[in-house]
Order: C-alpha cells, then sequence, then structure tokens
C-alpha cells in the first residue's frame, strides 16, 4: 500500500540535537564540549553505588565463558508440553485461565523454577530452546509460550487496555514488521518496522520473547549489562518516531539528558551479548509477554509503583485476551491511528 513520508520529529525550542537512533559522532561532540565549556560535577547522584558486585554484573566479552544461558528442551520435556497442551484445550477454558494447574508440567516445572531463579538472582537472563513452534497452529503455539512462562513466572501483565476499541486486558504483543500493510502515519515505534531498535526497558519485571518466525538476516537481540539497580529507560518519549511526534506536553531535555540517554546506550551497545534467536526460542515474528513472579521478585521502587499498578493491577482470567494476530498497540500507534496514545514502552 501507499505510505506517506513521515519527517524526523522536531522537538520545542531548546531542545537538543538528538533523535530516536543514536548517533555516535554528535555524542562524543556533545560530550567534548560539554566537558570543556561546563563545569562538571564528577560526582554520582544521591543514593547510586559507586560499584556493584554480584553474578548480575557480566559484560559481552566474558559472559560465555561464565554463563550457559541455553536452556535446550528433551524431547520427553517436549513431549510433556505437548501434553500440557492437550490437556488445556481439553478443559475449553478461555487462554486467560492458562496457569502452572491448567498446564501441568510436574517434570519439567522445577527446570523452570530454577530459571526464574537465574533470572531475578544471577544472570539475569535465559534462551528456552526446542519449543515445537514448525508443528502447531498459532493458537497453540500462544497456549504452550503462555503455559511454559507461567511455571517461570506467573502473572502476565498488561499491555495493551484496548483491543478494536473495546475495553480489554490485552497481555500478548506481537513484534512484527508491519511498514509493508500499514500506513506510515499510523506506526510510532520501532518493534513495527524493520528498523532495529535502540536500547531499551520495557515495563515490568520478566520480559519475555518468543520467535514465531526468524528473521531473513538480523536475527539477533541483545541483553545488557544488568545489575541489583532498577533503571526505567526509553528515548523514544523524548525523541518521538514516525507517526508519533514527541508529545508537546513534554518540555525540552537539557544538553546533559541528551547525553545521558545516549551515554546508557552507548555503554549498553559495550557491554551487551548477541542472542541468536532462533524458531521456537522463547524471541522475526516475536509475540512478547510481561511477566512476574511473585516468589522470586524484586522490591518495586516507590517512582515504579504506579506504572507497575498499570501492568499488573487488576488483570484477570475474564478479562485476559491474547491477540492471535499482529496489531499495534494504543501506546505505539501514530497520530494517523485513531488509537494513538503517547504511552513510552
Amino acid at each position: 500500500m501507499a505510505t506517506v513520508e513521515v519527517k524526523k520529529p522536531v522537538g520545542p525550542p531548546g531542545q537538543p540535537d538528538i533523535h530516536y537512533t543514536p548517533d555516535l559522532d554528535n555524542y562524543k561532540s556533545r560530550t567534548k564540549r560539554r566537558t570543556t565549556t561546563e563545569k562538571l560535577d564528577p560526582g554520582l547522584p544521591e543514593g547510586f553505588p559507586s560499584r556493584l558486585g554480584s553474578d548480575l554484573v557480566w559484560n559481552g566479552t566474558d559472559i560465555a565463558d561464565r554463563y550457559d544461558w541455553v536452556y535446550q528442551l528433551s524431547a520427553d520435556e517436549v513431549e510433556e508440553i505437548e501434553t500440557a497442551l492437550k490437556h488445556f484445550k481439553s478443559l475449553n477454558k478461555p487462554l486467560g485461565f492458562i496457569n502452572q494447574e491448567t498446564f501441568p508440567l510436574p517434570n519439567l516445572h522445577h527446570a523452570l523454577r530454577s530459571i526464574s531463579e537465574e533470572i531475578h538472582n544471577t544472570f539475569g537472563f535465559k534462551v528456552l530452546r526446542g519449543l515445537p513452534v514448525a508443528t502447531c497452529t498459532r493458537e497453540d503455539n500462544i497456549i504452550i509460550y503462555a503455559g511454559v512462562s507461567s511455571h517461570i513466572a506467573p502473572i502476565r501483565g498488561r499491555q495493551d487496555h484496548q483491543l478494536d476499541g473495546k475495553p480489554a486486558d490485552v497481555v500478548l504483543n506481537h513484534i512484527k514488521d508491519m511498514s509493508s500493510i500499514v500506513d506510515a502515519s499510523k506506526i510510532g515505534a520501532p518493534a513495527y518496522t524493520t528498523e532495529k531498535q535502540v536500547f531499551h526497558t520495557d515495563a515490568g519485571d520478566v520480559i519475555a520473547l518468543m520467535c514465531l518466525e526468524t528473521a531473513a538476516e538480523g536475527g539477533e537481540t541483545t541483553a545488557t549489562k544488568p545489575e541489583r539497580m532498577i533503571i526505567q529507560y526509553a528515548r523514544r518519549t523524548f525523541t518521538g518516531y514516525m507517526g508519533l511526534p514527541r508529545s508537546s506536553n513534554i518540555p525540552s531535555i537539557t544538553e546533559a539528558q541528551a547525553e545521558a540517554l545516549d551515554a546508557l546506550h552507548f555503554l549498553a551497545e559495550k557491554h551487551a551479548v548477541f542472542l541468536d534467536f532462533r524458531q521456537g526460542d522463547v524471541q522475526r515474528h516475536l509475540v512478547r509477554l510481561w511477566l512476574r513472579d511473585p516468589e522470586n521478585a524484586w522490591e518495586t521502587p516507590a517512582a515504579l509503583k504506579q506504572r507497575w499498578d498499570h501492568v499488573y493491577g487488576g488483570v484477570t482470567p475474564e478479562t485476559t485476551v491474547f491477540p492471535l494476530e499482529p496489531r499495534i498497540r494504543s501506546s505505539s500507534a501514530g497520530k494517523g491511528s485513531d488509537q494513538s496514545t503517547n504511552g513510552a514502552s
């Protein structure tokens, strides 16, 4: 279909030269300019630790020697998953009722609980490989995804508040290029394009991605250096993206804030590990869940409590929806869409 040309967003008066895609030369120039023209405080903000030391602290150069992040499902474990799928379908319940009881994995459960422990308290990420994606229908794949995930983190978070204009707790989001079928003015996030997403954090405790289709090329994602310190970070709010311009309600950011946004990105890029996602991995058609495991969850900081309550609060099996086909969620819809909002994640 024909698409519209969407110009790069322009910020309010005083907005630094910064866009969604980080520019290394701009970052270096800004840093050099600030260090030579400003008197900068070399200290850390109040409450920031000067050093962190634990298994959660790693970088892309040494993590492979310290940690095997792939859990390969055995034939017996795949069979157990397929048996659990048949059991859930025999109950004739809506997908919102998928949980550890309705999707029983008596043997695999213990390994999945260990994965939750690894995610929360050791290295911070894991790849589960070998789910039978190619032999299952779309709905069966999503049932398996939700069922297996429920043994790692049983609470699913809300990623949208409506579906097709009707109130709903949408807990599943598709990450897929839709730029060839959706007008550019209706796209406000790179999750629905072929453009590589920059480093960011999603809302929620555990971010789960399952790969339904691999990309022709570039089927990688990255995990950044996690620490026992919670950072909620996304630059799209301050730059806008394609059909979703920067909100006029947000004041211009400072040069220091622009430098900080770039610094986070390039530090993450420096220390990242690249994960080669394959079909059936729990990661280009991806589906995403925002999960929470009360047993292992970190304490939610006061500054994030309202956001976390919005994600996890009040989601019930009866109101839960798992869209089977890709759609652009409300907070990522461009201004050309009737459902656009100015959400950040």
